[in-house]
């Protein structure tokens, strides 16, 4: 009985662990916002300039 009370706590601090760990930051949360928003354009943008680019005009070289 009292191994099973152990195993229990043992998976619950661990689990407590991980949820702790594993909480994204406001930082993080704003990347994948931005990160989803990007993907559901059409455009590309460009990381350097940030223009809005075509699939076309990027081929091309424009």
């Amino acid at each position: 009985m009292i191994t099973f009370i152990f195993i229990t706590a043992g998976i619950g601090i661990l689990f407590i662990l991980f949820m702790t760990f594993n909480s994204d930051t406001s930082e993080q949360k704003e990347y994948d916002r931005k990160l989803k928003e990007s993907l559901a354009d059409e455009y590309i943008i460009d990381p350097e300039t940030g223009t809005k680019l075509t699939l076309e005009q990027a081929e091309s070289g424009l």
